[in-house]
This record gives structure tokens, C-alpha cells and sequence, in this order.
């Protein structure tokens, strides 16, 4: 009998937060199935020219042996139904863009309340899952190291890191630089990990020379009709003698 995989970590619309917020520059709407992610991943890293720079986000579980879990994942066979990160980094090496920007919000030990799908394998030598993430220009900025727990907020049942980056990225009229982000993320996500009593680091992996900064990020129509504007709703307290 196949295991079920609770999912519930990352349903697709708070999933689809950053990817929805990205649209307003560039399609992003996939189906979170293994085969759909590497299509997406074709479209993008192994087409992009020199002078184009590519975001791309992940929310969701990852695995102990550093693997990223996907809609389609089956718990019987883990090995072919999931993303592997050195697959990841391999197309990061290859791809002709100016820059490749990834942010990862998962974690790769730890349990509940963490972003990892528990009774998966634990390799003898867990090692790093970013180490192979390297060139110039490629950037993956992650939720926590691969020796802590990337942490959900139980209220508003998004990931910390989430939370934390999605308003960073729509502020100010001007791009936002990946350094600054980096600050700016970290601090917000160790200090709302504290409240919890928990520790969680924001990690950067890759290399950057000069300076690669993020378009300031607008709500569009999908983002939008996913999470429509309650900023003009009146909620009143009716109370009774």
C-alpha cells in the first residue's frame, strides 16, 4: 500500500505566492508535478541567453537526502519522483543566463513544525545539499542550512521564510539588491523563529561579482484573484446585553 504524503505544508495557492507575484515579468504558472517542474525548468535556465536573469522559487518539503518533494511524489519510490538538488545545480552550471536567482523554502532535517517529509532515508553522509551550487552569477538563497529546520508560522500556516521575503521584494520603486534582500530576510526570519523558540538562519549559497538585484515585484491579476484585496472589508463586533 502507497504511504500518503501529507502535502499540507504547501498547498498550492500559498505555493503559488511568489511564482503568482514573479507573472507580472514572466510566466511562471506550472502544475507542481515532477515532469512539469522540469519542463519549467527547460523553459527558462537551459533557454535563457547571456544578458537574461532567471528567478526561480520553491515552497514545499524536501527530503533528507536532499531531494525536493513534488505533487506527484510517491513515498514507495522516492528516488524517481522527486527533484534531486544536484540536478538542480547541474542545470545551474550549464544555463547561458547572466544570473540565476533561487529561493528555496524547504528544509532537509528536522521535524514537525519543519518543512521535511519525515521517514525518508538519511544518508549516511548528509553533507551539503548546496555545495554543488557555484559560477558566477548564480545565487540560491535558502530558508535555513541543511542542519536546521525551515519553520512554518502555525497562525498564518505560510513558511517563515515566505513571510518574510514576499513584502521585502515589493518594496521601494527601485530593484532590489540581492545582498540587502539576504540582510533584510535573515534578520526578519531569525527574529520571528526566536518567538517561537526556535533558530532559524536564512542561508546564501553561490557567487556574486558586482551587483545582481531583483525588479521590484507588483501584485498582478492572478496574484490578485488567488488573494483578493480585504483591505476595504469592515469587520464589526456585534454585542449583545
Amino acid at each position: 500500500m502507497e504511504r500518503n504524503i501529507d502535502r499540507s505544508g504547501s498547498p498550492k495557492p500559498k505555493a503559488a505566492v511568489q511564482a503568482r507575484t514573479f507573472g507580472d515579468i514572466v510566466d511562471l504558472h506550472v502544475e507542481d508535478t515532477l515532469a512539469a517542474i522540469r519542463d519549467l525548468l527547460t523553459s527558462t535556465l537551459d533557454a535563457a541567453g547571456p544578458e537574461d536573469t532567471v528567478i526561480l522559487s520553491f515552497v514545499g518539503h524536501g527530503i533528507h537526502d536532499h531531494r525536493l518533494v513534488t505533487h506527484d511524489t510517491q513515498f514507495s519510490d522516492l528516488a524517481a519522483t522527486t527533484l534531486p538538488m544536484d540536478e538542480l545545480a547541474r542545470r545551474f552550471k550549464v544555463s547561458r543566463a547572466k544570473a540565476v536567482i533561487c529561493f528555496l523554502d524547504c528544509c532537509f532535517s528536522g521535524g514537525a513544525p519543519a518543512r521535511v517529509l519525515e521517514g525518508s532515508p538519511i544518508p549516511r553522509d548528509a553533507g551539503s545539499a548546496f555545495v554543488e551550487i557555484t559560477g558566477n552569477g548564480r545565487v540560491l538563497f535558502a530558508a535555513c542550512g541543511v542542519t536546521e529546520e525551515a519553520l512554518e508560522d502555525p497562525i498564518s500556516q505560510h513558511g517563515l521564510f515566505t513571510q518574510a521575503i514576499i513584502p521585502l521584494l515589493q518594496e521601494g520603486d527601485i530593484a532590489n539588491s540581492v545582498v540587502k534582500l539576504v540582510h533584510d530576510t535573515t534578520v526578519r526570519v531569525r527574529a520571528d523563529a526566536a518567538r517561537f523558540g526556535y533558530v532559524q538562519t536564512p542561508v546564501m549559497f553561490g557567487h556574486v561579482e558586482g551587483e545582481i538585484a531583483v525588479p521590484v515585484l507588483r501584485p498582478g491579476t492572478e496574484y490578485n484573484a488567488l488573494f483578493p484585496d480585504a483591505s476595504s472589508v469592515q469587520v464589526g463586533i456585534l454585542l449583545k446585553k
